[in-house]
């Protein structure tokens, strides 16, 4: 399919979960912006972007070719695993669904960045084997890959040993979500949300190799807090 892209090891990236957003427009887009030029003037700007339409709907051939052509050099797009593999199947049974989605994403070519597999609230420590036997069955060496987990249970000491391990072995690179400004709000905006995100711990004992980390920034708000394994 395809090979693996060589980024600088030295580059941060940074990006946003969504590039398609009006509310952009008159801000961090110039105002009169056309949805059309949006992925075209955030590559501009940031250098990365969860490709979070993917989770959805595996984007038609001549879609992806047009993303590829707004792409500089270096820039990673970041599309998130279809979620009839995380969501729907557990990651159970699920080598012909993620074959097909890895083919058409290899079309990015280059800009291809990491992976996202998130999980869902309901896999937690329990689906530790089918989680294992799905980072066996990854072609590690064509794509690079990043978990989020947002079970709790994956925060409990031997559960979360057990992960840390398990991503470490595979070159996994662990998605941190900060959730502390979107709970710490007066007027909680998930507070009707079905599908609101879990309320992750903002202190980790420690850390696999690449982290990614998702932040919700608000004004006077704290970074996220970590901590080495001797820490």
């Amino acid at each position: 399919m395809s090979t693996q892209p060589n980024f600088p090891t030295s580059q941060l990236f940074l990006g946003c979960a969504v590039w398609a957003y009006r509310g952009f427009i008159g801000d961090f887009y110039p105002k009169g912006s056309q949805s059309k030029d949006f992925l075209s003037l955030y590559t501009q700007r940031l250098t990365a972007v969860e490709g979070n339409t993917t989770f959805y709907a595996l984007p038609p051939k001549d879609t992806l070719l047009s993303w590829k052509e707004q792409l500089p050099k270096n820039f990673a797009f970041c599309p998130k695993l279809d979620r009839r593999i995380t969501h729907d199947n557990h990651l159970i049974n699920s080598q012909q669904l993620t074959t097909q989605f890895l083919t058409r994403m290899s079309m990015l070519e280059d800009n291809l960045g990491p992976i996202l597999v998130q999980l869902p609230p309901s896999f937690g420590p329990t689906h530790y084997q089918d989680l294992k036997r799905f980072l066996e069955q990854w072609p590690h060496q064509d794509f690079e890959l990043a978990l989020e987990v947002r079970h709790p249970g994956w925060w409990m000491d031997a559960p979360a040993r057990g992960l840390h391990d398990l991503l470490c072995e595979f070159g996994v690179a662990r998605v941190l979500l900060d959730t502390r400004p979107i709970y710490a709000s007066k007027h909680d905006p998930q507070a009707s949300n079905p599908r609101k995100n879990q309320n992750s711990p903002s202190t980790l004992t420690s850390l696999p190799p690449s982290p990614w980390c998702a932040l919700s920034l608000t004004p006077n708000h704290n970074s996220l807090n970590t901590t080495s394994p001797n820490g």
